[in-house]
């Protein structure tokens, strides 16, 4: 999870690197930041470059390794509020979808990517064994 203090940290980064700059402080010191010339270099540059590896980050399976510590309506609750997540960002990644807001084929390729992610994951949440004794 990255925090506003996280970004304006790495917003300050990029200014002082000459990448971006930042404009008038608006409503609540918000300031909006835009690319400079350099900063459009450094994008393209980088953005040809061959993606690293994925790195899977997902903190429920540290949750379910461990499961046996876990007391079983903890565990089931974990689960549920998980399914409801998951569910929840199916339907929203659907929604963009079916919007048509997504013309660029290479858009609507990331979000079919997140529809299948999503699916895989609400359809192994389900596959769970939620009454195992702990």
């Amino acid at each position: 999870n990255v925090t506003s203090s996280h970004v304006y940290r790495e917003l300050k980064v990029l200014e002082a690197r000459g990448l971006v700059e930042a404009g008038a402080p608006g409503p609540r010191d918000r300031r909006p930041y835009a690319l400079t010339p350099a900063g459009r270099a450094a994008f393209a540059a980088w953005i040809v470059q061959e993606p690293g590896p994925e790195q899977i980050r997902v903190p429920l399976l540290v949750t379910l390794w461990f499961g046996r510590h876990v007391p079983r309506a903890t565990l089931a609750a974990i689960l549920e509020h998980q399914r409801v997540e998951h569910a929840g960002r199916l339907a929203a990644y659907r929604a963009l979808m079916d919007s048509g807001e997504i013309t660029d084929p290479d858009m609507r390729a990331v979000v079919e990517f997140g529809i299948a992610y999503e699916d895989a994951f609400v359809a192994w949440l389900a596959r769970l064994p939620h009454d195992r004794d702990i």
